[in-house]
């Protein structure tokens, strides 16, 4: 075979290499066994070879290109829903008297917590439930703690009467010198959530990350009835919470 074809089919390859997302053991072995095919002027087994891994190549690409579409898809779904369910609970709100669901919860998260536990609560913003109320009768309360451009959550001790101070996304959050905590129950606010446990949040995935990196921690999410509904789209990063307690019920959402 002429030098020429040689270099022009090790250049294919190259460029082919090149544009793959990754380079295994496999594609090296196969390349080499290509190029000493075509040395050996063995054009047939070369053709057979380059087409293999063309071939396995366009497969992989394929199935990321359906995987990138799933997650696209996941995220438009779940950004509809945020948009949606946040009208709702706003709705809701400004509906109901709401100061009377701090007493229905907190009776429903006594089945749950123990005296001796740290509770990681939750300052609310927005429309979220208000579990102040909830917290002041509790023991030992703690409250995130988010330092700017970080994305795991910090707990650090809180009471009622102690200082707040402004944290990112505008979150009241206690100040940086208060103790800090390792929570044993978390307490969750949200946007929408299904009886499976899937949580539907904001969309910055702080919680998210933070559970990843926490001792093994009850999840419980708190909320309006109103905000549980059928289905929430579910990906392998997301939490899944142990519980959901509402004005109305106490879900338990694993075995």
């Amino acid at each position: 075979m002429a030098p020429i074809i040689v270099a022009e089919i090790v250049e294919i390859l190259i460029i082919f290499l090149t544009l793959t997302s990754s380079i295994n053991l496999n594609y090296l072995l196969t390349t080499t066994v290509c190029i000493k095919n075509v040395v050996n002027h063995n054009e047939d087994s070369m053709q057979q070879e380059l087409m293999l891994q063309l071939n396995e190549g366009i497969y992989i690409g394929s199935i990321m290109n359906r995987k990138a579409q799933i997650k696209t898809s996941l995220n438009i779904k779940k950004e509809q829903l945020r948009q949606k369910y946040k009208q709702v609970r706003k709705k809701f709100r400004q509906a109901c008297d709401t100061t009377t669901y701090a007493e229905t919860v907190f009776n429903n998260l006594k089945h749950i917590i123990k005296d001796s536990q740290t509770i990681a609560g939750y300052y609310p913003k927005d429309d979220e439930f208000d579990i102040r109320p909830i917290l002041e009768r509790l023991n030992n309360v703690c409250l995130p703690y988010l330092v700017p451009n970080h994305k795991q959550l910090q707990f650090k001790a809180w009471r009622s009467n102690d200082p707040l101070e402004p944290g990112p996304f505008n979150v009241l959050q206690p100040v940086a010198t208060a103790p800090d905590v390792i929570p044993d129950i978390l307490l969750m606010p949200l946007i929408a959530v299904d009886q499976h446990g899937n949580r539907l949040g904001y969309g910055k995935g702080h919680y998210d990350f933070t559970i990843q990196h926490l001792k093994p921690i009850l999840l419980i999410g708190i909320c309006y009835d109103i905000q549980v509904i059928d289905f929430v789209p579910n990906e392998d990063h997301d939490a899944v919470l142990d519980y959901i307690v509402t004005e109305k019920n106490l879900y338990k959402c694993k075995p």
